[in-house]
Order: C-alpha cells, then sequence, then structure tokens
C-alpha cells in the first residue's frame, strides 16, 4: 500500500471500532474520489474488517466493535455499489445463500454487487 492508502485504513479502521458512522461515510466519500466503489471495498473495506475479526480472536476488539463495525458497512455499502448502477438484464435469477459462516456481510457485499450489476 502507498502511504496515502496507509492513511485511508488507519482512518476508517478507527471510525469503524469508534463506530463514528458520520466520519466513516465522510472518509469513504473521499477515498470514493479516488478509487471506484468496487476497488475501494476490495482495497480497504475487506482488509478492515478481516483485520477486526482477527483482532477479535486475538483480544485486541471486543465482540461489540466487530458487530458496530460490521453494521457500519452493511448501511455504507449498499448505497456505494447503487452508484455503480448498470441497466437490468435478462438473466437466470440468483439466490445466495451463507454456509458454515457466522458473519452476513459477505452475502450482503455479493448480493449488493450482483444487484447493482444489473442481476435480480
Amino acid at each position: 500500500m502507498n502511504p496515502q492508502d496507509i492513511l485511508f485504513h488507519n482512518k476508517l479502521l478507527q471510525l469503524l471500532l469508534d463506530v463514528d458512522r458520520i466520519g466513516f461515510r465522510e472518509n469513504l466519500a473521499e477515498i470514493l474520489q479516488t478509487y471506484f466503489p468496487f476497488e475501494a471495498l476490495e482495497r480497504f473495506i475487506a482488509p478492515i474488517i478481516q483485520e477486526i475479526g482477527n483482532g477479535l480472536s486475538q483480544g485486541k476488539f471486543s465482540l461489540s466493535q466487530v458487530y458496530m463495525g460490521g453494521r457500519l458497512c452493511e448501511e455504507a455499502i449498499p448505497p456505494l455499489l447503487a452508484e455503480q448502477g448498470v441497466p437490468p438484464k435478462n438473466h437466470v435469477p440468483l439466490a445466495i445463500a451463507v454456509l458454515q459462516d457466522r458473519h452476513i456481510l459477505g452475502k450482503k457485499i455479493v448480493f449488493h454487487a450482483l444487484r447493482s450489476s444489473g442481476y435480480h
């Protein structure tokens, strides 16, 4: 990661841990001036959620920080993906399920990514 990305990463991580909805959305908006939504999700959100989850198992973060960080991402991600708005496609309907996973954030990311790509 370049120095600017490290700053973005650390700031977003801290905002999620502090449950700062407004700051998180504002910083995410700033990142989107440089990166496309999918790129921002892949570069920042996914690694940060992974880091918070690992931090829980290492005793660095609390369960409430993991939960609220996920909730903030669940609130912020669908509008980001909706901005990618692509006209609906005439494809086979898709279904998404979570198997052997305690978290549904990944399912929601996939759901909204497919939805914003025109799949129903």
